[in-house]
């Protein structure tokens, strides 16, 4: 197990880290097989699933860009379901309201098994956030966060790696 959980593991970050890297313009797609191995991408994992059409998910932008300058140990992404054809709305939105933390576009073919595999008892609804430590999920929120739950659940993940 050691040894192919550290290959998977060095697979995985350094996904992550290209996608990290790209600016606005180049949002990485990404399928859903890639986002259910994101989990185990680093020891703390927070994804969040938004779209650009969704306003709860605009309002809590800033208060994910302010926890990660927070807690930088922990790897934030933001998974962007938009449809593909609405792409080419993603750079402008992304200049309006910019994220501190990697964010990527879900090209799947099959949302409702992706969900399933983040969390059994997610139905899919925006926004939805959730946080891992060591690859086992163990905070689910579904609609707009609260910044001090949220805080408080980072702040004894983070300690308790």
């Amino acid at each position: 197990m050691g040894r192919r959980y550290v290959l998977f593991s060095l697979l995985s970050l350094a996904l992550i880290l290209v996608v990290s890297k790209l600016s606005s313009a180049e949002l990485n797609r990404v399928t859903d097989s890639q986002i259910t191995a994101m989990p185990s991408s680093a020891p703390v994992v927070l994804l969040n699933f938004w779209a650009t059409w969704c306003k709860p998910c605009q309002s809590e932008i800033p208060t994910l860009n302010r926890l990660q300058k927070k807690y930088p140990s922990a790897r934030f992404i933001g998974i962007n379901v938009d449809e593909i054809e609405n792409a080419g709305a993603i750079p402008g939105f992304l200049k309006k309201h910019p994220f501190d933390y990697t964010v990527v576009m879900r090209d799947g073919s099959n949302f409702k098994a992706m969900a399933e595999s983040v969390d059994p008892g997610w139905e899919g609804g925006l926004p939805a956030t959730f946080i891992f430590l060591r690859g086992k999920r163990i905070f689910s929120h579904y609609g707009m966060i609260d910044e001090k739950n949220l805080d408080t659940t980072l702040q004894q993940t983070v300690n308790g790696m």
